[in-house]
């Protein structure tokens, strides 16, 4: 029996209702070129530099734009640009735009983070999703699993990817949790913050607001972090661009 290929990805998932991939991911070569050709014929790489790192492959299993970016001979945006020629799956650029808060709630950041996407935006069913390794085996199955009925699959580059997340995703999300925890009047504290630091237990709350607070900072690209107590609260500062910005009281 034969499927087209819209078709085939609606199959091959255990979901009774998949969602729809365009374009098909793990579909045959949109130009039949292999990766490095494409990077030949762009000006990307020469003749010598492929022949090295094709040798290089050999044995080793490893892709070849992977071994010519590791030996920066090429660009991640290069990669991404030679991997759109060859599957068909057209570009897109990041660094201009602000993922939704719909879009990027229907994709946990430990699954963004460990297939290297980001979900762009949401509107009539259809979820826009940039990644940076369309060869990743995983990937077609966690986006057929979205509930969503069409999700149309866009490339970057890996950077532009990862920035997206952590600038996207924030540490700070679910931060009061912790504190309110900490401080229920329901909760008896046998020892006091002090004493659970002391001891290194990781899986004090103190720990963890601490944490966010500085991952938050880091990728918001914070110079200071100021914490700020008053009476009734802490109100949590960062200084961005030499300017203050409030971003959590606790």
């Amino acid at each position: 029996m034969k499927f087209r290929r819209d078709q085939k990805e609606r199959v091959e998932s255990s979901d009774p209702h998949p969602a729809l991939i365009e374009p098909p991911l793990g579909a045959e070569r949109a130009d039949g070129r292999l990766i490095g050709e494409v990077l030949l014929s762009m000006g990307s790489v020469g003749t010598e530099e492929l022949a090295d790192a094709a040798i290089r492959q050999t044995g080793s299993g490893r892709r070849i734009g992977a071994l010519l970016l590791e030996n920066g001979l090429i660009s991640e945006n290069e990669l991404a640009a030679a991997l759109s020629r060859q599957l068909g799956i057209p570009l897109i650029d990041l660094r201009s735009l602000q993922p939704s808060a719909a879009a990027l709630a229907l994709v946990s950041e430990s699954v963004a983070r460990s297939l290297d996407l980001i979900p762009v935006s949401l509107g009539d069913g259809v979820l826009h999703v940039a990644i940076s390794d369309p060869l990743d085996s995983r990937v077609p199955g966690v986006l057929r699993a979205i509930d969503v009925a069409t999700v149309r699959v866009f490339l970057a580059a890996s950077k532009d990817v990862r920035d997206s997340i952590n600038l996207s995703y924030k540490a700070l999300a679910g931060i009061g949790e912790f504190v309110d925890g900490y401080a229920a009047p329901s909760t008896i504290q046998t020892r006091s913050a002090a004493d659970q630091l002391a001891e290194g237990g990781t899986d004090c709350p103190v720990i963890e607001v601490v944490n966010r607070l500085v991952s938050q900072a880091l990728r918001d690209r914070a110079s200071d972090v100021h914490l700020e107590p008053t009476p009734e609260y802490v109100r949590v500062r960062y200084r961005i661009d030499g300017a203050l910005n409030q971003v959590v009281t606790l």
